[in-house]
């Protein structure tokens, strides 16, 4: 600009600038958001605060995953730094969080989860999501919002970008593996009858054609159950303080209230969700990418 090199980006850009972070970085962080510094060679022209806000339905989609699903930890992985990590967690419910995360950072995090707690599914949309959506047990896109190589590395897309309607399809896949092996034990246990009584003549062939095509028609009628329509997930946002602790915390405005529904036994399962990249956590001043929790 008129013959200067200006620079911007982040925190980490900014500390191979200058020798200290002025005081406005720790505020922005301290309101919940991203800090972008503007800069020409030693001397910081301006600092600016950009937080992305949580969706209204992401407290209720984090709520549901715990009590509806019964997933026993979701945790949040994202490039923003650790105050704005604390902030969205608290506004959306999540318990546990992991921030200032690279792309081959949020890998090595689902590989530790996965060894911590089991099987794990991983939400994202973005192409830093791109690497821990391969390497979880099951990656799970956000397709209307998703890249497309974030699209590619997923095993799940969800064609829809309702954040709510995501214990919903963990519900309806549980249900869609119980029905499955019901129809495969229901085949297996008439065709099992069948050998042992026709050596002993008591089934003809009529009766034997009778029986597979029966056997047909009712694993057939069995798997329609999927097609019928469950509760359609509330689109509120539930408090955070119903899912959080303290509750003090999330509910300072007074506007909440706790849950009153018992959750189910958990199954073990965790969910790790994206959060925002802020800046990539690269301090390159990039785009953000969209995630789960929208901050």
């Amino acid at each position: 600009m008129e013959g200067r090199t200006l620079w911007a980006g982040g925190p980490r850009l900014a500390a191979d600038h200058l020798a200290t972070l002025p005081p406005a970085v720790a505020e922005a962080e301290g309101r919940g958001e991203t800090a972008i510094l503007l800069g020409d060679g030693e001397r910081v022209v301006a600092v600016f605060g950009v937080a992305d806000q949580p969706r209204a339905e992401a407290a209720a989609a984090v709520n549901g995953l715990y009590d509806r699903a019964g997933v026993d930890h979701v945790v949040m992985l994202t490039g923003d730094s650790e105050r704005v990590a604390r902030a969205v967690a608290a506004r959306t419910g999540v318990r546990e969080w992991r921030a200032g995360l690279l792309p081959e950072d949020k890998l090595t995090a689902i590989r530790s989860i996965r060894e911590k707690y089991g099987e794990t599914a991983m939400v994202g949309d973005g192409v830093n999501d791109a690497p821990a959506l391969a390497g979880a047990t099951v990656g799970v896109a956000m397709g209307a919002a998703g890249s497309d190589v974030a699209l590619e590395s997923a095993d799940v897309a969800l064609m829809g970008d309702e954040l709510e309607r995501l214990p919903e399809a963990i519900e309806h896949s549980r249900r869609a593996l119980r029905i499955m092996r019901q129809n495969v034990v229901i085949s297996l246990a008439t065709k099992a009858v069948f050998v042992a009584l026709a050596p002993l003549g008591f089934v003809s062939l009529v009766l034997a054609v009778a029986a597979d095509m029966g056997v047909s028609l009712l694993v057939t009628l069995n798997g329609l159950r999927l097609l019928g329509k469950g509760d359609k997930p509330s689109t509120a946002a539930t408090p955070a303080g119903s899912v959080t602790a303290p509750a003090a915390a999330a509910c300072s405005d007074g506007c909440c209230s706790p849950a009153t529904s018992e959750p189910p036994t958990p199954q073990p399962l965790v969910l790790v969700q994206a959060g925002g990249d802020g800046a990539c956590a690269d301090g390159c001043g990039c785009s953000s990418d969209d995630h789960q929790a929208r901050k």
